[in-house]
Order: structure tokens, then C-alpha cells, then sequence
């Protein structure tokens, strides 16, 4: 499931963050549909990520529709990926999961969540659940000297969220900023800004998804612990 950045899907999302979404290495997307259009990302800014957005990760994770995720279910796994404020609504579907008694305990997991960029306005919790057995956040931590595209936004210019992981998560945090001379796609890490994360980080992405090897990436960030 693919969770778009703080705009709604009549405007388009980031054109590059649609780009991932729509690789073939993403199998068995949850589209966004409504009215008879789907989009492969899904509109959540100011959404309300438990009554907008999780009954439809639900309703795919109950595929024999008993309201009841369990053996009887096909078994597949969850990849959660978002951009922006995408990127921090994904760990609250994260929670979702975790908490939800109508899965069988053993079932409350999420494979993978991908962290584009992660920002909200507002200080947001950026705790993961535990049962998030991988994480990849990839972000930047200076705002280019050129602007950025978020610098006119409310609360701009946008900088990535780190995320807290506890011990049982294998949490992986990438900041484009601490490599400002190395060259990602062909952007100066000085330069990549909120926007160009999804298009500099794509490649890796992939690679995480199918448990390739990652490309072009940037230095590790230790992460932080709740």
C-alpha cells in the first residue's frame, strides 16, 4: 500500500513516489479507488488514517471477507510504503495492524514499511511498532541552498523525520545530506530536497522490496530507540 504526501490525488501525486508505486517490483498494490477511479497511491492528508484509510489494508488482508484475518486467509505479505506525510501515516497503519484483535496474534506483522521523506506539520509520534519486522527511511536533513520545493509550505521547508525503532524492528535510517558531494541520480546530495526524495531513493526501494541490493545509498543514521 502506497500512502501519497499532503496533497490529494485530483493534483497529482509526486510524480516520482507514483513512479515506485507503479514498478513491477510493487506486486499485489491496493489501489485507491472511488467513483470508479483508482490511483495507485492513496490520498491521506488530513485523513483520518483509522476510518479513511485502514479499512481498505483490512479488507485486502481478509481475503475470504469474514471480518477476521487468520489461517483461512490467504497469507501475503505487507509492505507499507509512503512519502511525506504518507511516510508518517504509515507507522499509524502500522499500529493499526499491531492492535487489531480481528487478526490472529501470530498474523499482526508487517513485512516492510518504506519512510520517504517522513513530515508532518504538526510533532507526530514517530515511534515504530514492534511488529514491523524491516524498515527503510530514506530522507534529508538540510534544506538545499537553492530552496526546496516545500519552502513556500505551511510549516516549510519540509526535513525528513527520523524514526524510533525498538529492538525487535531492523530499522535502517538514510540521510541524502551527510554525502553533500556524492552525486544520487544525478542531484548532488546538497541539493536533494523534500521532493526529490522519491526519485533519488527509487532504485533502493526496489531493491527492498525484493531483497536486492541497494543502490547509491547514502550514510546511515543511527537510529534512536523509543
Amino acid at each position: 500500500m502506497c500512502l501519497t504526501g499532503a496533497i490529494f490525488e485530483s493534483d497529482g501525486s509526486n510524480y516520482d513516489f507514483t513512479r515506485i508505486c507503479e514498478d513491477a517490483a510493487v506486486t499485489g498494490l491496493i489501489p485507491d479507488c472511488d467513483d470508479g477511479t483508482c490511483h495507485v497511491t492513496f490520498n491521506n492528508f488530513l485523513y483520518d488514517v483509522g476510518t479513511d484509510i485502514y479499512p481498505f489494508l483490512f479488507a485486502a488482508l481478509d481475503t475470504n471477507g469474514d471480518n477476521a484475518v487468520d489461517q483461512q486467509d490467504t497469507h501475503c505479505q505487507l509492505n507499507l510504503l509512503g512519502f511525506s506525510w504518507g511516510g508518517v501515516n504509515v507507522l499509524e497503519l502500522a499500529w493499526r495492524v499491531a492492535y487489531d484483535r480481528r487478526i490472529q496474534p501470530s498474523l499482526r506483522v508487517v513485512d516492510r514499511v518504506i519512510m520517504l521523506d517522513a513530515f508532518q506539520t504538526f510533532d507526530p509520534d514517530m515511534e515504530v511498532a514492534k511488529e514491523v519486522r524491516q524498515l527503510w527511511s530514506y530522507r534529508h536533513s538540510v534544506t538545499p541552498a537553492s530552496g526546496d520545493c516545500s519552502s513556500a509550505a505551511p510549516g516549510g521547508p519540509y526535513l525528513g523525520l527520523a524514526p524510533r525503532c525498538s529492538e525487535c524492528s531492523d530499522c535502517r535510517d538514510y540521510d541524502y545530506s551527510l554525502a553533500p558531494r556524492r552525486t544520487f541520480q544525478g542531484i548532488l546530495g546538497s541539493d536533494v530536497g523534500h521532493c526529490d526524495i522519491p526519485a533519488v531513493a527509487h532504485e533502493a526501494v526496489v531493491a527492498n522490496l525484493s531483497d536486492g541490493q541497494g543502490f547509491q545509498l547514502p550514510p546511515q543514521v543511527p537510529v534512536e530507540a523509543p
